[in-house]
């Protein structure tokens, strides 16, 4: 199975800044297996029938669990948005949308 990497590097308004690393790879069936130190392994990201990559984990930090739900929409071969769902406890948390332009390097 090959995998490629995505690194994010995430900086807050309050100054907070998070490196997250993701291994991505092919499982076969048209899914693919994820894993990042932050949100642990096994996770899978399921394509669905509109073409969208989608995403979910929880992230622990201290004592608090938040659900991440995160969906691609590839816009052209190099370029996607992400729009990710925040909740805890299923109470909804934060939204943000991001666009992401895939780098050479």
């Amino acid at each position: 199975m090959s995998a490629i990497c995505v690194d994010e590097v995430m900086t807050y308004d309050d100054g907070e800044i998070q490196n997250w690393r993701w291994v991505l790879g092919d499982s076969g069936d048209g899914r693919y297996l994820v894993a990042e130190a932050q949100a642990g392994s096994g996770h899978v990201v399921e394509r669905r029938g509109d073409g969208d990559f989608v995403i979910s984990f929880r992230r622990t930090r201290d004592w608090i669990s938040h659900r991440h739900l995160t969906r691609y929409t590839m816009l052209d071969d190099s370029l996607s948005m992400e729009s990710t769902k925040v909740s805890l406890m299923g109470v909804p948390q934060t939204l943000f949308t991001a666009v992401r332009r895939r780098v050479a390097t």
